[in-house]
């Protein structure tokens, strides 16, 4: 082979030992050891002239064999990277010593063609002269894919943890702190990630859910079973809170071992705000009772915006008169039937037709909203539309204290309170058709009795009298005589049914009870010749429903009706309560009972019946000191 630069041969495994250094080497297990090497090998000069390379090296560049010998080192690096290589390698030679394969560098070789790849390189001196450098070559492209693919995907990963909105995922450590925050996590909870980092977990559970113990069980759940999941209350850095979904994942390490906790967070007040929006819409359209669908929507705006209590306020009877038709929640029973002063905020809100929020309900005591509402914190009345005509308000309140409604959590309410007014105007619509219906119904039944009825009994009551005077003896001619009365008693209770179904428009046309029954009072003062005093014990106009009050109104007309035309009365009292059931007594001075007999006869059935029809009773006992007193119970219904 021709001398290489300086007068040094090039180095020849196959031709036998080079001179100097090399002289002794085991030819055969060098040749082994090198030219069959699986990393290439190539062994250069001081001046970078390439004195071996073995085949390895030759097929990793592309070149045949004994192609490279004699030719500069520099051929296999990229041409625009030569001119520092020699400077690289100048420096080497000047301090020489040995560098481990992939020492932080990130290479990349020639080939032949021109394509390049990327190569890691080990350098040391070399035994087989003085001056010689041997170098190892090993081709990374499969490494170099892998580890960008990796980077890539990691790469990735951090983009999308870090620019997912909607949901909060970061990495809690295992004492319980933040380690990580994302984009989502910031704008769901308020917190920068400076800010994050390192808060303890708990910081975002309600003071409620730290005090029963729910972040340890959280996370020992977490520990135990590899993941938790709920959904609760949580609080945001403003201190006002929202209903969410979480999800608390174990993260191990590649020995097993607990590295933290993964968490994701969603907001689902929306989602849960449609699906009660859903649930109500759906009760109204299948026909649920109103005072049902009123109690739903206070259950779903409480959960919504994590009130205390709910109640809708409506009219009772005549317009002016507002009482609670509805509630849910902490003291719900004691706000059902309750009446609403007129200088309430309820009421105020219902004459405005306007939102109105107090800070502390407790702190205003205005008209009767604190007695309805009292020891409750901020509260919000909104007034319940439809067709502009306002229907009513629904009021949401929380405790003493806690944060004022935010404004998401309003729109929230007043999207219930739209439910709420949709509500209210299905069942006036509907029961107004049923009201129609009814009248037509008893002006029919009216017709009947007048035409047919009446006409019939009258001609038998003719027919009798005409044949009493062809009656011979006495006790025949007292028995027809007294069934000849008993015609004319039948044909005024008849009457008087015609006329209480002519009537009943005004009592069902949404006059309350109580103004129902003292209608019917001063009515009866003409027959009686005077009036008698009414009294009314509890939430009467909540408790009476339509059907009730359509038999309680005949019961109560044919008890005084009695007290004229048998008592002998100068005074008479009539109580209406509403506690366990609705109880009417009707109370008078007369004569009572003569012989424990009471007089009345059919109407007093009438009346009994009435009260059977709604699964109650009726009882007539003797007044003291004198009289008698009717008592009419029914179950509280609609």
């Amino acid at each position: 082979m021709p001398p290489g630069p300086r007068g040094e041969r090039p180095v020849d495994v196959g031709e036998g030992p080079a001179p100097g250094p090399a002289t002794g080497l085991d030819r055969a297990g060098l040749e082994e050891l090198i030219t069959d090497a699986p990393d290439g090998v190539v062994v250069v000069d001081r001046a970078g002239t390439v004195v071996y390379a073995n085949r390895t090296l030759e097929r990793l560049f592309g070149y045949g064999p004994g192609e490279l010998v004699g030719r500069p080192i520099e051929l296999l690096v990229p041409e625009r990277w030569r001119g520092a290589h020699v400077d690289h390698r100048q420096g080497f030679m000047s301090a020489p010593g040995a560098r481990p394969m992939g020492a932080g560098l990130a290479l990349i070789g020639r080939r032949r063609d021109g394509s390049e790849f990327p190569v890691d390189v080990s350098l040391g001196p070399s035994e087989l002269g003085d001056g010689l450098v041997t170098a190892f070559a090993r081709d990374v492209t499969d490494r170099r894919q892998a580890e960008e693919a990796i980077r890539t995907s990691e790469e990735w990963f951090r983009l999308l943890v870090e620019n997912v909105v909607d949901h909060a995922l970061y990495v809690v450590d295992p004492e319980g702190r933040v380690a990580s925050w994302n984009r989502g996590a910031e704008r769901l909870k308020g917190y920068t990630a400076e800010e994050a980092v390192g808060l303890p977990f708990a910081a975002f559970f309600t003071a409620e859910d730290r005090a029963a113990g729910a972040v340890g069980h959280a996370i020992e759940v977490a520990r135990v079973e590899g993941s938790f999941s709920g959904e609760g209350w949580r609080v945001r850095r403003d201190g006002s809170r929202f209903r969410a979904h979480v999800s608390l994942t174990r993260l191990d390490g590649p020995d097993g071992s607990l590295r933290g906790f993964a968490e994701v967070t969603r907001d689902v007040t929306d989602a849960q705000r449609l699906g009660a929006v859903a649930d109500l819409s759906q009760a109204i359209l299948a026909g649920t009772p109103t005072a049902e669908v009123l109690e739903l929507t206070g259950r779903h705006a409480t959960s919504i915006v994590d009130a205390t209590v709910a109640w809708v306020v409506g009219r009772l009877g005549r317009p002016g008169r507002l009482g609670v038709l509805a509630a849910y929640g902490e003291g719900a029973d004691d706000l059902v039937g309750a009446e609403v002063s007129d200088r309430s905020f309820a009421a105020r809100s219902m004459h405005d037709a306007q939102l109105i929020t107090v800070p502390s309900l407790e702190d205003r005591a205005v008209g009767t909203d604190a007695d309805l509402a009292r020891g409750l914190g901020p509260t919000l009345f909104v007034a319940l539309h439809h067709s502009d005509v306002v229907l009513g308000v629904l009021a949401v309140a929380r405790p003493p204290g806690d944060q004022p409604f935010r404004l998401e959590e309003i729109r929230s309410v007043e999207l219930f309170a739209d439910q709420a007014a949709l509500a209210l105007h299905t069942s006036s619509m509907r029961a107004e058709i049923d009201r129609l219906e009814l009248l037509e119904e008893r002006e029919r039944i009216a017709r009947d009795l007048h035409d047919t009825v009446i006409q019939r009994l009258f001609a038998t009551g003719m027919t009798l009298q005409s044949s009493l005077g062809q009656v011979g003896p006495p006790e025949v001619r007292a028995r027809l005589e007294q069934s000849i009365s008993d015609l004319d008693d039948t044909i005024r209770s008849i009457r008087t049914t015609i006329f209480d179904l002519q009537r009943a428009e005004s009592v069902d046309a949404g006059s309350g009870a109580r103004d129902a029954l003292s209608a019917v009072v001063a009515e009866s003062a003409r027959s009686l010749g005077f009036e008698p005093s009414i009294r009314f014990v509890g939430p009467v106009d909540a408790a009476v429903g339509d059907a009730t009050l359509a038999e309680m109104v005949p019961t109560l007309r044919e008890a005084l009706s009695n007290i004229a035309r048998h008592a002998a009365a100068t005074a008479a009292v009539v109580t209406v309560a509403a506690a366990e059931e609705v109880e009417l007594t009707v109370t008078d001075d007369g004569r009572g009972m003569p012989g424990g007999r009471p007089a009345g006869g059919q109407g007093l059935d009438n009346m009994a019946a009435r009260a059977r029809r709604l699964g109650g009773r009726m009882r007539l006992d003797d007044a003291e000191p004198e009289g008698t007193r009717v008592v009419w119970r029914v179950p509280i219904g609609p």
